[in-house]
């Protein structure tokens, strides 16, 4: 099997010790701390190791130190794995929302099954398809550089663009998806923050596409 690692590098000032929380929530979202399923709810602060999963029409906005945000979009599990001196943010299934304050200088991961990714201060989007070993990455604000380990081949995405990396057919060029900005890039603390795009309907033309 292939595995493709791409990484997206970001400059973050150093994190504060203080512990990331779970600033709203809409629907079902459960938190796995310590073998134990917890019911989430807003304040709950997290710890590394920590599982969220959200639920069908759910979703759910993490604080972590130093002005980094996250939102976790519906039928979706990530784990928080570290956030002190260095972040990394995986995604098991599903897709998530970030905002990186442009300031940071410390390394700043989120990892799938087949990609890794490191950014510089933007707003972009990274999903994973858990079946199928498809990862997506897309581009807001700002530009993030990405590498596929295997080849070292480096890419660089910005607004409105994203790329495409599965198991068997390496990583897209990078194309401009004007879709993207039908996604809902809100981070405010209310409900008019859920994302209703559905993320493989509007990847499903370009899951197609011949990476040549």
């Amino acid at each position: 099997m292939k595995f493709i690692t791409l990484f997206l590098l970001i400059s973050s000032s150093s994190f504060s010790a203080d512990l990331p929380f779970i600033r709203f929530i809409k629907g079902k979202v459960t938190v796995y701390s310590e073998g134990k399923a917890i019911k989430a709810k807003k304040g709950l602060e997290l710890k590394e190791g920590d599982i969220v999963e959200t639920g069908k029409k759910s979703f759910a906005l993490l604080k972590f130190p130093d002005l980094v945000s996250v939102k976790i979009d519906a039928h979706s599990k990530v784990s928080v794995k570290k956030y002190i001196n260095e972040f990394k943010f995986q995604i098991k299934k599903g897709a998530s929302f970030f905002k990186v304050d442009k300031k940071k200088e410390n390394p700043f991961h989120v990892l799938t099954k087949t990609v890794s990714l490191a950014v510089r201060g933007t707003t972009f989007f990274v999903a994973h398809n858990k079946e199928s070993k498809t990862s997506w990455a897309c581009v807001n604000e700002g530009s993030v550089e990405v590498k596929e380990v295997e080849t070292s081949k480096l890419v660089l995405l910005t607004e409105g663009y994203g790329i495409s990396a599965d198991k068997d057919q390496g990583m897209s060029e990078p194309s401009q998806l004007g879709w993207t900005k039908k996604l809902n890039w809100s981070f405010d603390d209310n409900e008019s923050s859920y994302n209703e795009a559905e993320i493989e309907d509007n990847y499903k033309d370009y899951l197609f596409i011949d990476y040549e």
